[in-house]
């Protein structure tokens, strides 16, 4: 029987779950994706499928553990809910 990983920022590579503060309160955490773009004047060309978080605050792009995104990259380690990273080609 093969697993498939939901494609949720939980379970992805670029997500890191708020310590502080109140994202972290509310569960939600920071996308690091390199298709994610933060602050002004960013120099083209961005990805067509990327995002840009315009911001003179330092803020980050946060989301909820449940959002996905066609970035996703499955974790290497044990570290979200579903255990550990099951073989390439595997279904839930």
């Amino acid at each position: 029987m093969q697993v498939r990983i939901a494609q949720l920022c939980k379970n992805c590579q670029h997500w890191t779950a708020a310590e502080t503060g109140y994202e972290a309160q509310i569960g939600y955490g920071e996308c690091g994706s390199p298709a994610v773009a933060r602050g002004y004047g960013r120099p083209a060309p961005l990805p067509l499928d990327g995002a840009l978080i315009e911001n003179d605050e330092g803020w980050g792009f946060f989301t909820g553990p449940d959002f996905g995104c066609v970035h996703f990259v499955a974790r290497a380690e044990k570290s979200r809910e579903n255990g550990p990273t099951p073989p390439s080609g595997a279904e839930v």
